[in-house]
């Protein structure tokens, strides 16, 4: 039996700088938006920063479902039904972990008139679980 080595070569593909900045622009507006968020949805800031995230973020789409070429981020992933309800599903615990540990340091704290400390070893049996 004669082995013979295979010579790949790395190949090389061309930075999309074109979706990378409809990515930035569209995360840098949408953080901008949403820390004004406490003026109100009229203030210009708002929601000048909500259309130019939607709009950058609609040109990231349309930039990646070209044809050909290699880019940032494969979209048709989420074609994948499973994928998307397991990733749905991955977002929604997180939505809900984040909540829970600024809701129950606040709760000990403001209704049941409890220290710092105390909220802050209400979290501590999460904070040890092992994650796998």
């Amino acid at each position: 039996m004669q082995f013979r080595a295979i010579k790949n070569k790395p190949e090389r593909h061309r930075f999309q700088l074109a979706e990378y900045l409809a990515i930035v622009v569209s995360l840098v507006a949408l953080t901008l938006a949403v820390n004004q968020l406490d003026a109100g949805l009229g203030d210009p800031l708002v929601s000048g920063g909500l259309l130019l995230f939607l709009a950058a973020l609609v040109a990231f789409v349309v930039l990646t479902r070209r044809a050909g070429g290699h880019h940032l981020l494969n979209l048709r992933i989420l074609t994948n039904h499973a994928f998307t309800y397991s990733l749905l599903i991955y977002v929604f615990l997180q939505l809900v972990q984040i909540s829970l540990t600024f809701v129950i340091p606040n709760l000990a704290q403001l209704t049941f008139n409890q220290s710092a400390l105390v909220a802050g070893f209400l979290l501590l049996p999460e904070a040890s679980y092992p994650r796998f």
